[in-house]
């Protein structure tokens, strides 16, 4: 029996390791990847300029994937698609106008159809809910990228 067992672990092991060995993990190129930081750095400012000014919900929504998840400030459950267009539609009866700026930008290239954009955000206009920082995560389907998950929170000074 132990010997079945060695045998299927083996065989279980070389399986995930060939069948793993695709196009899309190979290593990318220094210029590949200074082309995925651009895409993806121009998907998290076209989200964040969504925010700016009166909300607009359409251009909000076209960043997201339809399986996307978003944690806003430690709500749970996560919102989904559905949930998100309905919290941007309804901002667009608020007087608030956010002048948003980005800052500490930090990607994370995980391979040609995933990757991560974290930054610090800011409203020059003083809003409560216009500072915090954020975790993008994104990923490409027929070439074109879409925000699949969003972990919003506040910034905390420790001082």
């Amino acid at each position: 029996m132990r010997f079945l067992i060695k045998c299927f672990i083996i065989l279980l092991t070389s399986v995930l390791f060939f069948n793993c060995s695709t196009e899309n993990e190979r290593s990318l190129t220094e210029e590949e990847t200074k082309q995925i930081e651009k895409q993806t750095l121009s998907l998290a400012e076209n989200w964040l300029n969504s925010w700016s000014g009166k909300v607009d919900p359409e251009k909000m929504m076209s960043n997201y994937h339809s399986d996307m998840k978003y944690v806003w400030r430690g709500v749970s459950p996560p919102g989904n698609y559905e949930t998100s267009k309905a919290g941007a539609e309804s901002m667009t009866t608020l007087d608030t106008y956010y002048e948003l700026i980005m800052f500490n930008v930090d990607q994370t290239i995980v391979d040609r159809n995933n990757a991560v954009v974290f930054f610090h955000f800011d409203d020059r206009n003083g809003s409560p809910y216009g500072k915090g920082a954020v975790s993008l995560m994104m990923t490409r389907r027929d070439d074109e990228w879409k925000i699949i998950y969003v972990h919003e929170s506040t910034i905390e000074n420790h001082e």
